[in-house]
Order: structure tokens, then C-alpha cells, then sequence
């Protein structure tokens, strides 16, 4: 029986590598949402600002999602200067207390700042808090870094002398032949203009804004087990000295696991830009029109390339390591600063259903899809099928042609930065791959998969 489970295994791990090196060429390019990643760089970064800075930078590119260039990688809230006009952006400072009971009421709460509006306090309008001073300063960088033009501009391919083609989209929006050459075919299948209809595609370009606090792990262990040692000799008077030393160096061992490395909070701001008809009619009849002679002036007085927050997440990571394993400090935030990222994208994914990925399917025997525990993958979750249609426009969309769900029978795929080999009950190493129950009518190639629940 055990000949035959390796034997089963082997045989499928052959079948997803052959099928993934045939299919890799159709995987890497499919419709996907596109984003940008800027971070804020905080006084939570600490003493190895420069170390994190580095990582950030090194950081492999969410490969579920077209990486779209806007200039701003990061920018620092130490520099900038935060107006009543940036707190009125970001919903502050609008209404107006006027009772004495709203007045007292708000004082009361140690989350709220209050500002008075006249000598005798009898007016007061509300500040953001610390914690809320996040967001202020992460719409400043949406707000005066202009990312909502940068994103359009990279959409457009705009050059130095504000010229603009529609040569990504056409790329990226995966269109057929003849819409490559439509800008001059007359009797082309598709009107240019209605490209920029195209939502799924130009209206899923969003903006991540990361901001990380490192927090040492040392003397947060260190208490933890001082605190621990101190609760377990009140259990053990009387008890044998051996007992006790047993007891402490069980202690030891946890804090010498635990001590190495960071804990971090990240918080992440999304932004997605604000695409409808009316902004996409806009954009072309600005931009491809060749009557208008001064560029310059038209893409600096236009309006409507905005960016709007669609919420935030809170994520954290804690790495560790094996007793006696050594890494440089450098290895330490480099890893650290990976895991971070990918729990805040994962957690992001899951509370926001429109920014969730679409990935390709590698395998149907068994259904089998290069995702996993740095996705968020989770056991039971349930995943829609998705094919490439078009509408009546010759606009390309994900029509939803069928359901999978994670497999009961084999582990999800632990393909996070630093993650220890996965073996099986058998002692095989386990695929690199997820697998899940149903699809059995799917086709690598032709098919993908995104998250429900």
C-alpha cells in the first residue's frame, strides 16, 4: 500500500511539472488587475530604516497582478506638512459640536482630538487621532504626488512630449488581432474608443500604500518568559531541584526560539482609480484628440484622473527561526519584510472582493494551481472557474463557468519566503502546488480561478 501511495504521488508530481512547463507560456500572460506599491515610510521603521528600505525594494512583484509603474516607490511623513485642506480631504474637521453634552462627550473619549472653534469652547470640531493620522498622510501621497494622473499616464504610455498610445492597453487587455491595427483599419471590428469601456480592465488599477512598524522580538520574549518562570516556581516549590532546571530550561528553549527577528504591523491603504464611461470618454477625447495642439496644458488642467480609497487592512507578521540557526540581520528584515508584504496582500485580497487575482490553472489531474499559504489559501475556501469571453463591444471579460474548493485530502502549498521543505505522512515532499476538489471540465491554458469566500 505504501509502494503504491508514493508511487501515486510520484506520478502526479510528474504530471503538474510536465503540464506547468507546457502550459507556462499561456499561464504568464492573462487579463489581471494592475497595481502600484508605494510606502510610507514611517518612524516605525526604526534603526534599520535603510536595511528595510532596501528589502522593500528587492521585494519579488506580486506576480498575480500587472506591475504598473507610477515613479513614487516610497516617500517619507517625517517631511510632510499636513493642512486643514489635507484633514477636510480626508473627512475631518466637517462637522461641527455645538452642545455642551456632544462637547463633553467627545473630551471624554482618549481616541478623539478635539479642536475648539471659539474662546469659550462652547464650539469644537473634531481632528483625526494618532492612529487615524495614517490615512491622512497616505491620502496626501495619492492627493499631492497626483497617482491618479501617474496611473492614467502609464496606462496611455505617455512620453516626455505628452504624447499617448494605447499600445498597453491593447497589450495587457489581451484583444485580438485586428485591435492591434485599428488605429488604422477603418473597418476595424472595434471602435478605439470603446477600449476605454473597458472596466474590468483600466477600472481594476489600484494603489497598495504599506506602512510598517517593526517591533523587536527580544524583549518581548524575554518578559514573556521571566514573567513565565516566575508563575511556574510558584507551582513548584517543593519539588525536586531536577524538576525545576527542567522546567526553566523548557522556558529557555521557547525564548532562544522566539527572541530572534521582528514582530511587524502593517497597515495597508487601497486606492483603486476612478473609471467609469464618462471617465474613459474623457480621457480619449483629451488625449487622442489632434486638435488639440498643447498637450502640456491639457494634461496639466485635467480633472478627472482621481483615485479613490476603497479601505484599509491591518496585517502583522512574526518570523522565527530553529534553535541555533544563525542569519545575518540583513537576511532577518529581508525575510521579514517578504512575509509582511504577502500577509498584506493576502489580507487585503480577502476583504476586498474586486481586488482579488485571478490565477491561472496549471493542472486538471488533479486540479492543481501554483497559489498558496503567501496567497492566504485556506482549507474549505471556495473558488470560482473563470473563462475569457467577449461582449457585443469586443471587449474581453471573466465569465464565471464553474466552482472548486480546496482539497480536503492534501495540505495547501507553503510557498512563503523561508518556508521548511513540506512532507507528506509518507515522508515525500509535497508539490508545489495546491490542489482542489472538482473542475473536472476545466483546461489548463483556457481556465483560471478566483476567490469567493
Amino acid at each position: 500500500m505504501k509502494i503504491m501511495k508514493n508511487t501515486t504521488l510520484t506520478l502526479m508530481l510528474l504530471t503538474l511539472i510536465i503540464t506547468s512547463e507546457s502550459s507556462a507560456q499561456v499561464s504568464t500572460k492573462y487579463r489581471r488587475s494592475s497595481i502600484s506599491m508605494i510606502l510610507m515610510e514611517t518612524p516605525g521603521l526604526g534603526e534599520n530604516k535603510e536595511l528595510i528600505l532596501n528589502a522593500y525594494h528587492n521585494n519579488p512583484f506580486p506576480d498575480k497582478y500587472n506591475k504598473h509603474d507610477v515613479s513614487v516607490k516610497n516617500t517619507g511623513t517625517e517631511s510632510m506638512t499636513i493642512t486643514d485642506e489635507d484633514l477636510i480631504l480626508s473627512g475631518y474637521l466637517k462637522d461641527t459640536l455645538s452642545t455642551p453634552m456632544a462637547i463633553m462627550k467627545a473630551s471624554l473619549n482618549p481616541l478623539k482630538k478635539l479642536r475648539y472653534l471659539n474662546e469659550d469652547s462652547t464650539l469644537a470640531t473634531l481632528e483625526p487621532s494618532d492612529k487615524e493620522m495614517q490615512k491622512v498622510y497616505a491620502d496626501k501621497i495619492i492627493n499631492s504626488n497626483e497617482i491618479g494622473k501617474k496611473v492614467i499616464g502609464t496606462w496611455l504610455n505617455k512620453k516626455e512630449n505628452f504624447e499617448v498610445d494605447q499600445d498597453l492597453i491593447i497589450e495587457r487587455g489581451m484583444y485580438s488581432a485586428s485591435a492591434s491595427d485599428m488605429a488604422d483599419t477603418m473597418d476595424a471590428m472595434m471602435d478605439p474608443k470603446d477600449m476605454f469601456k473597458d472596466m474590468e480592465l483600466l477600472g481594476n488599477t489600484y494603489t497598495v500604500i504599506n506602512s510598517m512598524d517593526f517591533y523587536k522580538n527580544e524583549p518581548v520574549a524575554r518578559m514573556i518568559r521571566d514573567l513565565a518562570k516566575v508563575e511556574a516556581m510558584k507551582k513548584l516549590v517543593g519539588k525536586p531541584q531536577v524538576l525545576i532546571d527542567k522546567s526553566m530550561a523548557a522556558l529557555d528553549t521557547i525564548y532562544e526560539k522566539t527572541k530572534e527577528g521582528y514582530t511587524v504591523k502593517c497597515n495597508s491603504f487601497l486606492y483603486k482609480i476612478k473609471w467609469n464611461e464618462s471617465t474613459g470618454d474623457k480621457v480619449f477625447n483629451t488625449f487622442f484628440n489632434n486638435s488639440i495642439t498643447d498637450k502640456k496644458l491639457a494634461w496639466d488642467t485635467a480633472s478627472f484622473m482621481e483615485m479613490e480609497f476603497l479601505g484599509k487592512t491591518v496585517s502583522s507578521s512574526i518570523v522565527t527561526f530553529k534553535i541555533g540557526e544563525k542569519r545575518t540581520l540583513n537576511e532577518i528584515i529581508d525575510l521579514q519584510v517578504r512575509r509582511t508584504l504577502d500577509n498584506a496582500m493576502a489580507k487585503l485580497q480577502k476583504e476586498f472582493v474586486q481586488f482579488r487575482p485571478v490565477s491561472p490553472i496549471v493542472s486538471t489531474e488533479p486540479f492543481s494551481v501554483q497559489i498558496g499559504l503567501k496567497e492566504g489559501v485556506e482549507p474549505k475556501q471556495k473558488y470560482e472557474i473563470l473563462e475569457l469571453d467577449y461582449t457585443e463591444l469586443g471587449i474581453p471579460y471573466w465569465k464565471v463557468v464553474g466552482k472548486v474548493k480546496t482539497s480536503k485530502k492534501l495540505p495547501i502549498w507553503d510557498n512563503r519566503q523561508g518556508a521548511e521543505k513540506q512532507l507528506d505522512s509518507e515522508g515525500n515532499e509535497v508539490p508545489p502546488f495546491t490542489v482542489f476538489s472538482g473542475g473536472k471540465k476545466a483546461q489548463p491554458g483556457m481556465n483560471y480561478i478566483r476567490l469567493i469566500k
